[in-house]
């Protein structure tokens, strides 16, 4: 790649706006899977499927469906809102469910939706 290639698409050396966006999601993911093991007195679940979705489903929203690339700083700007709402969403649901199936259960079935369902808007919303 020559150094106008690597200008035009925002990277500076190893970081590229995609790499940025899976540092802040991750960022994001680490304070809300703290919070969802002391809260569900659970680790397993509350620690893997909430980090593979904050933390996956923004840069592929953005790799395949995005329709702007923006440079470093924009992008870090864009992961930021797109974990943060990712990350709402697993909470909001997994607090509505985990009275009725418990925290593992609420956990899983938070996952089964936000996926899927975010999956679909990237797809048929904004996709190309």
């Amino acid at each position: 790649m020559s150094n106008r290639e690597a200008d035009a698409s925002g990277s500076t050396g190893w970081l590229n706006p995609e790499k940025a966006i899976i540092i802040v999601c991750a960022a994001i993911a680490l304070p809300v899977v703290y919070f969802l093991t002391e809260r569900l007195g659970t680790i397993t679940y509350p620690a893997i499927f909430p980090t593979l979705a904050i933390v996956f489903m923004p840069p592929f929203v953005y790799r395949s469906y995005w329709s702007n690339r923006y440079d470093v700083v924009r992008a870090t700007g864009w992961g930021l809102v797109a974990g943060i709402a990712v990350a709402a969403e697993f909470l909001a649901i997994i607090f509505l469910a985990a009275p009725a199936l418990g925290g593992d259960g609420a956990v899983l079935l938070a996952f089964g939706i936000v996926v899927p369902v975010d999956y679909a808007v990237a797809r048929f919303v904004i996709g190309r």
